[in-house]
């Protein structure tokens, strides 16, 4: 058994319920400190103001009665560090609570639309936003006169996306043509 799965058993076992972590962005600091303590959560609250976070993040499942810490800020004085790590969503969310201008860039690595980093300038947020693995670019064969079953599975097999257009059983036409490089194909059957 791995220590992963050891410890996972050993936290099944352990008998306590689990509860979401709820969304409190945007409350008053002590409302959302009622709110998370009326879920039996360990609260150490930081800042004051509004509510811009939680860590664990909203959402998550977690045991109930866990350490939680509360974020909380003033607009003038928000420090968007809380976001690092975080999902996009999230941080647009509790970022435009508090009245913040937000611009996002991407980069291609693994994790789809969670925010690497920040930067904070005259009351606009900067996030560098994760876009997911890079496409994948492939030289695209002739599937014309091919079943389409037999074209879709090579299609899957060289890891790229397509598209079917008609109801026939033999690609009459595809795009884009052969030889292209692309990440997408559509087959053409009437």
């Amino acid at each position: 058994i791995s220590l992963g799965v050891f410890i996972f058993s050993v936290y099944l076992l352990s008998g306590r319920d689990t509860v979401v972590v709820p969304e409190v962005s945007g409350l008053e600091c002590q409302l959302a400190l009622k709110r998370l303590k009326d879920l039996e959560f360990r609260v150490t609250v930081k800042g004051k103001g509004l509510a811009v976070g939680t860590s664990p993040r909203a959402g998550m499942a977690v045991r109930e009665g866990r350490d939680l810490e509360l974020f909380c800020s003033e607009k003038e004085r928000v420090d968007p560090e809380f976001v690092k790590g975080s999902y996009l969503h999230f941080a647009l969310d509790a970022l435009k609570t508090l009245g913040l201008d937000v611009r996002i860039s991407r980069i291609h690595l693994k994790n789809e639309d969670q925010v690497l980093d920040y930067k904070m300038e005259d009351g606009t947020v900067y996030l560098l936003v994760d876009s997911g693995p890079p496409p994948k670019y492939v030289s695209i064969p002739d599937f014309r006169g091919m079943r389409v079953s037999d074209a879709t599975r090579l299609i899957s097999s060289l890891g790229i996306s397509f598209s079917v257009e008609g109801d026939g059983e033999t690609v009459l036409d595809q795009y884009p043509e052969p030889t292209s490089i692309s990440t997408k194909v559509i087959l053409k059957t009437r």
